[in-house]
């Protein structure tokens, strides 16, 4: 199954702990999303969204100071990932263009998947600001390669939100 994403405006926000994490439901298309930042197709205008979010980094476990909304979807090909991050100053969204695997100290969207669901390995996708992508294993709970290049898409689109 490929991995697609599709994302809007980027902030560094993580998921509550794994364990508290309230189910995130995908919903099944019937045509490709196509893959380039804007979440306009009728598929992301659900309300099965993800916006239960805390802080990883500056304040570990607090409210956001952002709002994040997240939607899934699937096909027989693909799991489609839309998320939207609003900014309240967008013009201080920093989106540093780097080659993929290279961290620009940007603003990025990370998705980690355990699909072993062991709760100790699994793999990261991370879409930066400017596009860059990035991607790896994550094995032993906490050690990462990012020698492994996932085949996969993702676009950002910066608004004025």
């Amino acid at each position: 199954m490929r991995l697609l994403a599709s994302v809007i405006l980027l902030a560094v926000l993580a998921p509550r702990a794994y364990a508290d994490m309230a189910p995130l439901q995908a919903v099944r298309t019937d045509r490709p999303v196509v893959v380039d930042g804007l979440l306009d197709e009728e598929v992301w205008k659900n309300d099965l969204v993800f916006s239960s979010f805390t802080q990883q980094d500056p304040d570990q476990g607090v409210a956001p100071r952002q709002r994040t909304e997240v939607r899934l979807s699937f096909d027989d090909d693909a799991l489609y990932v839309g998320a939207r991050m609003f900014d309240s100053a967008p013009d201080s969204v920093v989106a540093r263009l780097s080659r993929r695997d290279n961290d620009a100290a940007s603003d990025a969207f990370a998705l980690m998947l355990d699909p072993f669901h062991d709760k100790r390995t699994g793999y990261y996708f991370v879409v930066s600001a400017a596009g860059t992508l990035m991607d790896g294993v994550l094995m032993n709970d906490g050690w990462d390669d990012s020698s492994w290049d996932g085949v996969w898409q993702a676009r950002a689109h910066r608004d004025a939100q």
